[in-house]
């Protein structure tokens, strides 16, 4: 089969995704009313997990859960296999399959994941799949399924065919995508300089790809099968195989919040959910979704409850280059790490958020944010002490809407204690063995692992002290002008990483800390 040899020449280079965790998934279900297995103690499969990259860091930080890949590259599957072996795990197996061999003698799963799947097989293992999938799902269960969106997929088409051009029809993977990325320099070099919107979308999306990994552009792009869909023909398939849709894994999606009155407008008159996220769609040249589905007999309910999240605990890491007004309404603005904005109004709010920054990577029950929150009002003397908690409430669930804040059904408390001869945990150490490009963090983060990351973490054994560790690292840079060329192609400078190590050294042990990469 064409496409598991494209994936043994080049792998995937697989990586977490923070809309698969259990715990986000089983958030969303609760909010709809589907009381769904508690994330802490439930069953996982995955359909094409590649080498693990999502499911092994979960098994890692959710022991007492159950994770089940299966994958059609049989060098993939071997290589998760190794990870696992490495790591000890018990509670994982990855099995070398084809979709189309699995039945219901599978298992009952408690939450299924297809990310990356579903557009780049042939319809027969779509097909299949929309019948395996309620045919394994639990009572309750939620099935992530990720695919490729008409209408802009049309867009991306032409795109696609460029690159393809002029490669012969028996090209190898290195070849179709060797010459997919010289395609992409053309068109990078070769756009002139207009203000055709045509033009400026095309040059902005030939500058997005070429900053992608090549096996991004072979398996996203250039497979030969790639087989794009509009919402209501991938409901119609759902439908046929008694799936019903929960939500999108991503809830704003499904919010037209920037469309213009008029479409707000045509849209409040249309009833049926499909034809109105089929609409969002079109408004949007929508090309890309995360749907979640569930069992068509499950009774779901739209109108939703936020009160539900006071039963859950609450996650952030925000921060303000400006000093925080906590006697105004006055919006101020907050980044996450990477960079993310988002506008918070409300002193409680703010308030609120200031206290989860500091709790991180820990999280704060509702009753407890709320308790804390008029602490520090107090303490500030504002004059919003007494305000109704509910504003809070609101604002905080529209963050995490906008993925501002994290919300969780368990609460998981973790020590990031940096020691005086700091290890590397078993995950980090593993990952580094296998020349891993990324790792999920306690929180299921993706977070980026480049050459210095995996030097750096290589010398955490539990026997050097930061001290030698920043030694060691000044001395390679100073004399491996091999290293050096890696470090600078990576985007580091390393005469300004010299002059900063040894703050260097503190902040990035502490990074690996907040993420869950250093023994306690």
């Amino acid at each position: 089969m064409q496409t598991a040899q494209d994936y043994d020449a080049v792998p995937y280079e697989d990586c977490p995704l923070i809309q698969t965790k259990p715990d986000s998934l089983g958030l969303i279900a609760k909010l709809f009313g589907i009381d769904s297995a508690a994330p802490d103690r439930c069953r996982v499969l995955e359909l094409g997990c590649a080498s693990g990259g999502n499911i092994i860091p979960l098994a890692h930080y959710w022991p007492n859960s159950e994770f089940t890949g299966i994958e059609l590259s049989k060098k993939q599957a071997a290589l998760g296999n190794d990870i696992i072996k490495e790591l000890g795990l018990t509670n994982i197996n990855i099995f070398h399959k084809n979709i189309l061999e699995l039945d219901e003698s599978l298992g009952t799963f408690d939450y299924v994941i297809a990310h990356g799947v579903y557009s780049w097989v042939p319809k027969e293992v779509q097909d299949h799949m929309m019948r395996l999938i309620p045919s394994v799902l639990a009572p309750n269960g939620i099935a992530f399924i990720s695919y490729n969106t008409l209408p802009g997929w049309h867009l991306r088409m032409a795109i696609r065919d460029i690159m393809l051009y002029p490669t012969n029809q028996g090209a190898s993977p290195e070849e179709k995508k060797d010459n997919g990325i010289e395609m992409l320099y053309k068109l990078a070099k070769g756009l002139p300089e207009t203000s055709s919107l045509s033009e400026k979308w095309l040059k902005k999306e030939t500058e997005f790809l070429l900053k992608q990994p090549p096996s991004y552009l072979l398996h996203d792009y250039l497979e030969e099968n790639n087989n794009p869909v509009y919402f209501y023909q991938f409901m119609e398939k759902a439908e046929a195989n008694h799936l019903q849709f929960l939500s999108e894994a991503d809830m704003y999606t499904m919010l037209g919040s920037s469309l213009t009155e008029e479409a707000e407008k045509e849209l409040e008159d249309i009833e049926d959910l499909i034809e109105y996220q089929q609409y969002m769609d079109f408004y949007y040249l929508r090309y890309f979704r995360q749907t979640l589905l569930c069992h068509d007999n499950l009774n779901l309910d739209y109108e939703l409850d936020i009160d539900k999240i006071t039963e859950c605990y609450f996650i952030a890491m925000l921060s303000c280059t400006e000093e925080i007004d906590l006697n105004s309404k006055n919006k101020q603005t907050f980044k996450d790490p990477k960079g993310d904005s988002f506008d918070i109004s409300h002193p409680l709010t703010k308030a609120a958020i200031v206290a989860l920054s500091h709790q991180f990577p820990n999280a704060y029950s509702y009753s407890q944010l709320v308790e804390i929150t008029q602490e520090i009002l107090r303490d500030n003397n504002s004059a919003f002490l007494d305000s109704d908690p509910d504003y809070m409430l609101e604002e905080v669930f529209n963050l995490y809407l906008s993925q501002g804040l994290e919300i969780s059904q368990v609460n998981r408390q973790f020590s990031i204690n940096v020691t005086d001869k700091p290890k590397s945990n078993r995950l980090a150490q593993a990952y580094i063995k296998y020349n891993r490009c990324c790792i999920g963090s306690m929180h299921h983060g993706n977070i980026a692992f480049n050459e210095y990351d995996r030097f750096f973490l290589s010398l955490l054994d539990g026997k050097n002290t930061a001290e030698q560790v920043g030694e060691t690292i000044a001395a390679r840079i100073s004399t491996d002008p091999e290293f050096r060329k890696i470090l600078q192609k990576q985007g580091k400078d390393t005469v300004a990483l010299l002059d900063s190590l040894d703050a260097n050294i503190q902040q990035s042990l502490f990074f690996y800390a907040l993420n869950g990469f250093l023994e306690q």
